[in-house]
């Protein structure tokens, strides 16, 4: 033989070893213990846990203040801790937030975090808390008059 054919006759040989192992590999991976037939683990709104925002008052007189707070909670309701907040109001409200500074603060171990905004443009304005490097956000209604 030649040292092309015996070049041949590993090759075979070495798909033909390829073949089996990669047959062998294949089956079922299931014990039969769970079966997930039509089970969907995307993420959404009813699997992700929530952000909820509460307002001391949603009527105060302009250039007074209120206190709000957030809480966020996982998909099983437990707290979220040391979570970033961020919350402002729309743009061009005149809502200011007051504390934390510049808005942005972390969830306590309790998953909630408070603050304090102030209302300087008398109307009907959003309040917005959202919850940092997602789409989770939570808008509230304050009216200054």
């Amino acid at each position: 033989m030649n040292s092309n054919s015996k070049k041949v006759s590993y090759l075979v040989a070495g798909l033909a070893l390829l073949s089996l192992f990669s047959l062998a590999s294949c089956g079922d991976t299931s014990d039969g213990a769970v079966d997930y037939t039509g089970t969907t683990f995307v993420a959404g709104d009813d699997t992700t846990g929530t952000i909820s925002l509460n307002l001391s008052s949603s009527t105060i007189a302009a250039d007074s203040e209120t206190l709000f707070s957030v809480q966020l909670r996982d998909s099983l309701g437990g707290p979220v801790p040391g979570a970033t907040v961020f919350c402002r109001g729309e743009s061009g409200s005149g809502i200011l937030v007051s504390d934390p500074q510049f808005g942005i603060g972390l969830t306590d171990s309790f998953g909630d975090m408070s603050g304090a905004l102030l209302c300087a443009n008398p109307g009907s304005h959003q309040f917005i808390c959202e919850l940092l490097g997602t789409s989770r956000q939570v808008l509230a209604t304050l009216r200054c008059t």
